[in-house]
């Protein structure tokens, strides 16, 4: 009984936890990609870089693109008959 109870119990913890953390964040991502607390006076900055992703020719390159065009060559590369699910 007591064994029953303690069970339940850490699985509504365990199950209640990752609602607390509600929202979509990615670790990985570093810093530079993040936005300035000022964004009013920022935007058409950000603006610019996310628009230069997409851009065969730039004319300062960024590291968000960088990368970006990284993980596309890498993507290009990728044997994806290996690939699981």
């Amino acid at each position: 009984m007591r064994t029953a109870s303690f069970v339940w119990v850490a699985a509504a913890v365990l199950v209640a936890a990752p609602a607390g953390r509600a929202g979509v964040y990615n670790t990985c991502e570093p810093f530079e990609d993040r936005l300035d607390p000022k964004y009013d006076e920022s935007y058409h900055r950000h603006l610019l870089i996310l628009r230069s992703i997409g851009m065969d020719q730039v004319q300062f390159d960024n590291p968000q693109r960088r990368r970006y065009m990284l993980l596309e060559a890498l993507a290009a590369k990728a044997d994806v008959s290996r690939f699981t699910v």
